[in-house]
């Protein structure tokens, strides 16, 4: 019950876009012309504590570096094996 509240809150804006990751409404912060903007928490990694007392860790970039890296070494015969998935966006 936990896992499924919790996969449903992040595919929801404020899931994401909110105090379930640890990040303001914003994934990549302002910056001052000629420097690098921050991001956020949970793009570059952070574990919290979620409203059921459960420890939780996200950390997007890397989560999507590993699907790219496993994508770049399948076959297209496994690649149309993959169940489809949808997310939020």
């Amino acid at each position: 019950m936990e896992d499924a509240r919790a996969a449903f809150s992040a595919n929801t804006c404020s899931g994401c876009h909110g105090a379930e990751t640890g990040t303001s409404l914003k994934q990549v912060l302002r910056r001052l012309p000629g420097t690098a903007s921050d991001l956020s928490p949970f793009l570059k990694g952070v574990t919290l504590t979620d409203m059921c007392g459960i420890s939780r860790t996200y950390s997007e970039l890397e989560r999507r570096r590993v699907d790219l890296c496993q994508l770049l070494s399948s076959t297209c015969t496994q690649i149309n094996a993959e169940p489809r998935v949808t997310f939020a966006h």
